[in-house]
């Protein structure tokens, strides 16, 4: 094996960024075929090269930059550590980014450098430099970087294709777990749109609008509304945020709270045991109940999420529950939407979905049948998500 530095077997070209005040630098349009590289393009890549950009620059801007040619390897070295990817285009790049271009291709594989800087612990060479802030590294350090590699050019190539073929067998095992898991999610659905068909014609078809059934409650969002400056990490009143309110129910890893005074001065929008909320702005209809198994005795919604009480002598808060987060009634929700950069689901649209209300033994089955397929989903989602994580462990190792 040979080691040598970065900089002595590659000529390393930093890349820059044109004026953000001189409007006539950058090509709005792409008219041009200027392309521009950041890091967040380097993302976008098919099998590891890029062609396009967000952004082009004027020609206006090419006598200051550095030209990139088509094949070269592209390294980001500031902020965000060790992306790659070819060049499949002559571009330029931002100065995040090194383009490195091979001394001498005949004795080092630009593919093996890929893979051994795709590999390479670029947060550890970090920290080893006190000089260096965060995670962003200069061209001097980028320079000094050993590289081992095999003298021979044709062992090099042999260990390119070794890594190409397991890492092809790799991706096509990944691939086909992430179909199963849509498969499962999808089978789910469908399991819970049989369980719910079934009992279509046993009740009576209400709106979520149907006072006979339950009332909808939004929070209080008056000149008392809490203000950051009144959280507390521990306290009265827990205050729902959107990252209490999940798809599958309540969590509580991250709570604030409100102290009993704040508390007092609102009016509607607190809950009591067997309310069923969902959050209706941002993120739409997450879900969760208000049972016994929540260890909080006072809890108010924020103003992204409304509170559904239900008349418990006729409808069951957990069937509430499973017909909220039901395939039919997200398709409902679809259909709905309000607001662009922040989707919204105001009450007065809500009031307008239906759903069939059976009696409360049929909805005490249904909800038993919904949360064993939930568990089952739950279980091979585990599994997958486990041979995912697996998968990805394979390829760090090889």
């Amino acid at each position: 094996m040979r080691t040598s530095s970065l900089g002595s077997i590659s000529d390393i070209q930093i890349g820059s960024t044109p004026s953000r005040s001189m409007a006539s630098l950058w090509d709005k349009d792409k008219i041009t075929n200027n392309v521009w590289i950041s890091i967040a393009d380097l993302n976008n890549t098919l099998d590891g090269v890029v062609t396009d950009s967000k952004e082009y620059v004027s020609n206006k801007a090419i006598p200051r930059m550095k030209l990139v040619k088509k094949g070269t390897l592209l390294l980001s070295f500031k902020l965000t550590l060790g992306r790659l990817a070819f060049a499949g285009r002559n571009l330029y790049t931002n100065e995040a980014i090194a383009a490195l271009n091979i001394n001498n291709p005949s004795e080092l594989d630009k593919s093996y450098l890929f893979y051994f800087l795709k590999f390479y612990d670029w947060d550890e060479l970090a920290r080893g430099d006190e000089k260096v802030k965060g995670k962003t590294l200069n061209k001097a350090k980028l320079t000094a970087v050993k590289i081992s590699y095999p003298e021979s050019i044709e062992e090099q190539k042999r260990i390119v294709k070794k890594l190409d073929e397991a890492f092809a067998a790799i991706d096509k095992a990944k691939e086909n777990t992430e179909k199963n898991l849509k498969n499962a999610q999808e089978l789910f659905d469908s399991t819970f749109s049989e369980i719910l068909s079934s009992i279509a014609n046993e009740g009576e078809v209400a709106t979520l609008g149907s006072s006979k059934y339950l009332c909808i409650e939004d929070g209080d969002r008056g000149k008392n509304y809490p203000k950051k400056s009144d959280y507390v990490t521990t306290g009265y009143c827990v205050f729902l945020s959107t990252k209490n309110v999940r798809k599958n129910g309540f969590l509580f890893d991250e709570v604030v709270y409100i102290a009993k005074a704040k508390d007092e001065q609102l009016n509607k929008g607190k809950l009591v045991r067997g309310d069923v909320v969902m959050t209706t702005r941002g993120t739409i209809g997450n879900v969760g109940v208000y049972n016994k198994m929540v260890p909080y005795e006072n809890i108010r919604i924020n103003s992204g999420m409304v509170i559904f009480r239900p008349n418990t002598d006729v409808l069951l808060p957990e069937y509430l529950l499973e017909v909220l987060r039901s395939p039919g009634l997200k398709r409902q929700i679809s259909k709905f939407f309000s607001g662009t950069a922040q989707p919204q689901l105001p009450i007065k649209t809500l009031r307008k979905f239906t759903f069939t209300i059976p009696e409360t033994r049929s909805q005490q089955l249904a909800v038993s049948k919904i949360q064993k397929a939930n568990q089952t989903l739950i279980t091979l989602q585990k599994l997958y998500m486990r041979k995912l994580d697996n998968l990805e462990e394979l390829k760090q190792s090889i």
